[in-house]
């Protein structure tokens, strides 16, 4: 909803009008960026509710865990002609760690029940916190958090590394902008950020070979 053509009594305007009035009745969700500091975001919906819609925020579910692992991955560093197969197979198995822990598994080599080893080079750690968070976030409000980290890292140096892991349902668009083959087919538009103090972040995502954008 960014085309002003749909701000104006167009043919395209028009032709959307009708096109929503032919849906039966279902519950949609938007999301709305206001176009400067001095608009308030509820407006949008004090702008529904007044056609006689029924309005409400999208529902977010916020659970935070801490766990003790003992000891955890270095943050990786990709070496000096390092072939890039190799260093992607660093990430992922950096990553499968950072999975146990989200799922509360037991990262320890003695452990009785489980049989996992991590390769990479490790450093003691008090804990670690895992927060998981469900609901409708854009890519703005994923942009703000990621620079929000950022800037948590820059006054906590002592912090070895934060993922932040976007996992998308099945129909996300991959892009802003409902054009074609940008939906999502299964979660193959998730993706992982690992940031560090003072190093580059690494981007991990996996899209699988015929899908093309």
């Amino acid at each position: 909803m960014k085309d002003d053509a749909l701000l104006r009594d167009t043919t395209k305007r028009r032709i959307i009008i009708r096109a929503l009035e032919r849906l039966p009745v279902m519950d949609f969700q938007f999301s709305w960026t206001p176009t400067g500091k001095m608009i308030c975001p509820s407006s949008v919906a004090q702008y529904f509710s007044n056609r006689g819609f029924t309005v409400n925020l999208c529902p977010t579910k916020r659970k935070e865990n801490v766990v003790f692992p003992g000891r955890i991955p270095r943050m990786i560093i990709k070496e000096q002609e390092e072939p890039k197969a190799d260093f992607d197979v660093r990430v992922a198995e950096f990553l499968e760690f950072v999975g146990l822990l989200a799922m509360d598994c037991s990262t320890k080599d003695d452990e009785f029940l489980s049989s996992y080893t991590f390769s990479g080079s490790t450093e003691n750690t008090s804990k670690v916190t895992v927060i998981k968070w469900k609901g409708m976030f854009t890519k703005y409000l994923l942009n703000r958090v990621f620079r929000w980290l950022e800037t948590y890292l820059l006054r906590f140096p002592a912090i070895s590394w934060i993922v932040l892991n976007v996992e998308k349902s099945s129909g996300t668009p991959f892009v802003d902008g409902f054009s074609d083959r940008t939906f999502s087919i299964a979660n193959d538009s998730s993706y992982a950020v690992i940031l560090a103090p003072k190093k580059d972040y690494i981007w991990h995502q996996i899209i699988p070979i015929d899908k093309k954008f």
